[in-house]
C-alpha cells in the first residue's frame, strides 16, 4: 500500500506542469515596451520578478535605458517575432522576441518572462541592435 502512495504522488507531481499563457507573458511585454517608451521606470520596476529587481537600483536602471533611448530614439512600432520556453525543463518561463523598429536604429528587445505564484513577471531584459 505505501508504494502504490509513492508511486501515485511520484506520477502526479511529474505530470503536474503548470501551464504557461502566452498571452498573459505578452501583455506583459506590450506593456514594457510601452513604459519603456514612456521612461516610466517607476511603474516598468513594479512588472520585475523579485531577482530583477533587486540586481541593480533603480538608478543604474535608468541610467542604461536612457542611454539606450538617447541612441535608438522613440519608438514606433513593435512586433513580436518569437515565443520559446527558456528550456525543456522548466514549463514557467518564456522568452518573448520582439523587433522594435525606433527613430534611429532598429532593435531586438528580449523579455524572459517568468511565472511565479501565478503572476507573470519580468526576469530580464536584453535589447540589442538588430543585426
Amino acid at each position: 500500500m505505501k508504494k502504490l502512495l509513492i508511486i501515485s504522488l511520484v506520477l502526479f507531481a511529474s505530470c503536474k506542469q503548470s501551464e504557461f499563457d502566452q498571452n498573459k507573458g505578452r501583455e506583459i511585454c506590450d506593456k514594457a515596451i510601452k513604459l519603456i517608451n514612456d521612461r516610466n521606470y517607476s511603474e516598468l520596476a513594479n512588472l520585475y520578478d523579485d531577482d530583477f529587481k533587486s540586481s541593480e537600483t533603480p538608478e543604474v536602471r535608468t541610467e542604461k535605458f536612457d542611454k539606450i533611448l538617447n541612441v535608438i530614439g522613440k519608438m514606433k512600432v513593435d512586433s513580436l517575432i518569437s515565443t520559446k520556453n527558456n528550456s525543456d525543463e522548466d514549463s514557467d518561463r518564456m522568452i518573448f522576441t520582439y523587433k522594435v523598429v525606433a527613430e534611429n536604429l532598429t532593435v531586438n528587445e528580449e523579455f524572459l518572462i517568468s511565472k511565479e505564484s501565478g503572476d507573470y513577471r519580468i526576469a530580464k531584459i536584453d535589447i540589442e541592435q538588430q543585426k
